[in-house]
């Protein structure tokens, strides 16, 4: 017999976590699907807004969630270390929280994890892979099979949802599997990213998240919370992606540009990763709802990548819980990407602009972005989007 669910969550890092709960806190039940055995365990995701906060607060024990963690303010400088742009924090917003919190993901996920298993409605299955999904007039029927050794293993088991938020990632099943195209902003950029853990009290100078518009090498750090560390380096066109997955380039790098060695940091993670600018053309598809990377991949340069796929688990939740309890059409749903997509594709393109100016590898027009910087003459940061449309309370005011 097919097991019968309100709402199944395929994936089951930060979207689908905070997806997972407040969907069953709100008493619906939820099926959770993810491939891997156990959360990640290590940071990928660095940074929150003020906004993510509260929704991490809802979702979670936010001390907890946020045990390791600071504000944190950016400098963007140049090759020389002029101040090209200072994006400060608040810390008295309106939110409750700063508006930029570096923080230290594992202890974001665990917290929620362990509110999402007080749920007695929601069933988490890690190791599981979604092997078949059809949709008919009542819902979704889906096929789960064991995940063993990276590869589907094991006799499939069925069942039932009336919604599936898909929350599997940039690679997303489902998206794929759904046939839904995504819009390519074409920022390709290759940089290799380290973590490390301090093995000393980490010096002031490294509180505070700079980037360095060099065009030499692009290269950054921030704090992850208080006592790790990342720094990502540009890898130059002409240079293989395989060169810079060797420890040797991570320590030369370290070492370079920041006189730091194994008696100072111990690396934790590093690989090559690229960045990319992508929009799913469709959000929905009938029954079934493409939430985080699955719908979105933006380059890190606001910091909003994991904030808007958050936003996005808070936006279905509450419109799920209303067209499941009965106190609205499911036309409802409707309103999720009207709301979510054009907003998530203005910080798609704020970060690609930040990142043009991190990314400049040509010295002429460096040079001439650090006079245009200096004489005061580079435009404001663009203000943070807002909802334009959808479901939208308007004062007497407009």
């Amino acid at each position: 017999m097919d097991e019968n669910f309100d709402i199944a969550v395929v994936g089951y890092g930060p979207t689908g976590l905070v997806a997972a709960s407040l969907l069953g806190q709100a008493g619906h039940r939820v099926l959770v699907c993810e491939r891997w055995p156990a959360l990640y365990g290590l940071p990928r995701l660095t940074h929150i807004d003020d906004e993510a906060a509260r929704t991490v607060q809802a979702a979670g024990n936010v001390d907890e969630a946020l045990r390791d963690s600071s504000p944190t303010e950016f400098l963007w400088v140049n090759g020389q270390g002029e101040v090209l742009l200072n994006l400060p924090t608040v810390t008295d917003g309106p939110m409750g929280y700063p508006t930029h919190i570096s923080m230290y993901q594992p202890d974001v996920e665990d917290a929620i994890d362990r509110r999402v298993r007080e749920l007695p409605g929601v069933d988490v299955r890690q190791g599981w892979s979604v092997s078949r999904m059809t949709q008919d007039d009542d819902g979704v029927e889906l096929g789960l099979v064991p995940w063993v050794d990276s590869r589907e293993s094991g006799p499939e088991e069925r069942v039932r949802a009336r919604y599936v938020i898909a929350a599997d990632g940039s690679r997303s099943g489902i998206r794929s599997r759904l046939g839904i195209e995504r819009d390519d902003f074409g920022f390709n950029e290759r940089w290799m990213n380290v973590d490390v853990e301090w093995l000393r009290p980490a010096p002031a100078d490294f509180r505070t998240t700079r980037q360095h518009c060099d065009p030499a090498r692009g290269h950054m750090f921030m704090i992850i919370g208080e006592h790790r560390q990342r720094f990502e380096f540009a890898i130059l066109p002409d240079e293989p992606d395989d060169a810079f997955e060797k420890p040797e380039a991570a320590w030369r790098l370290l070492a370079e540009h920041h006189g730091l060695g194994p008696d100072d940091v111990r690396i934790m993670r590093q690989l090559v990763y690229r960045f990319e600018a992508r929009v799913a053309r469709r959000w929905r598809d009938g029954w079934v709802f493409l939430a985080g990377d699955a719908a979105h991949t933006m380059p890190p340069y606001m910091g909003q990548g994991g904030c808007s796929g958050i936003r996005d688990a808070s936006n279905l939740a509450w419109k799920l819980d209303l067209v499941l309890r009965g106190l609205a059409e499911d036309s409802l749903l409707d309103a999720y990407e009207p709301e979510r997509r054009p907003h998530t594709t203005a910080l798609t393109h704020m970060a690609m602009g930040l990142g043009a100016i991190a990314n400049m590898h040509d010295p002429v027009a460096a040079s001439a972005r650090d006079a245009t910087f200096r004489a005061g003459q580079a435009p404001p940061p663009p203000p943070m989007p807002v909802v334009g449309a959808g479901v939208i309370h308007h004062r007497a005011d407009g």
